[in-house]
């Protein structure tokens, strides 16, 4: 599942070195993928405690998450905004 919110690196873009730049932009990704993927999370936590989501992973650097869950619960994401 992939989210829709974009990370800013204007921030990143100000930094004088390399290593700055980097860590800034690693920074921003992760930041807004937290913010971005907190509310699904918890509804997939949810889903987990009643045995229909298997598993998901977050993956900060695309805002996504890979989710194994039953059809239903895939539907009801496909049919977030």
């Amino acid at each position: 599942m992939r989210l829709r919110d974009q990370a800013s690196l204007t921030t990143a873009s100000r930094q004088r070195t390399r290593p700055e730049r980097q860590r800034a932009v690693v920074r921003a990704l992760r930041d807004t993928a937290t913010r971005a993927q907190g509310p699904v999370r918890r509804v997939l936590d949810d889903h987990r405690a009643h045995g229909r989501v298997r598993s998901y992973t977050p993956l900060w650097a695309v805002d996504a998450l890979v989710v194994t869950a039953t059809p239903d619960v895939i539907a009801e994401l496909a049919a977030r905004p």
